[in-house]
């Protein structure tokens, strides 16, 4: 399967590669869609508040690792510390 992303989201998945956080483009996008399915099943896709939340961590994350300060974890893992930070742990 090819898929095309706009011109951000491919630079943003280059840059988590080239950070050595994924392995390539596909595991980039896989998270993507493992992150996605976690927002559905918990019932947070239409959430605007933890949305918004989301999206801030995001780029405090894009953040961080511009800054070579970041974690490594499982997209599961991910989404744990993200609620518990926005006190949302269910």
């Amino acid at each position: 399967m090819t898929i095309d992303l706009p011109q951000e989201l491919e630079e943003r998945a280059r840059a988590k590669v080239a950070a050595g956080e994924y392995g390539s483009v596909a595991d980039v996008v896989r998270a993507g869609l493992e992150a996605l399915e976690l927002l559905e099943d918990e019932g947070h896709l239409h959430d605007d508040a933890f949305l918004a939340a989301a999206k801030q961590r995001w780029a405090d994350g894009d953040a961080a690792v511009a800054r070579g300060d970041y974690f490594e974890g499982s997209p599961r893992e991910i989404m744990e510390r993200i609620r518990a930070k926005a006190g949302n742990p269910a």
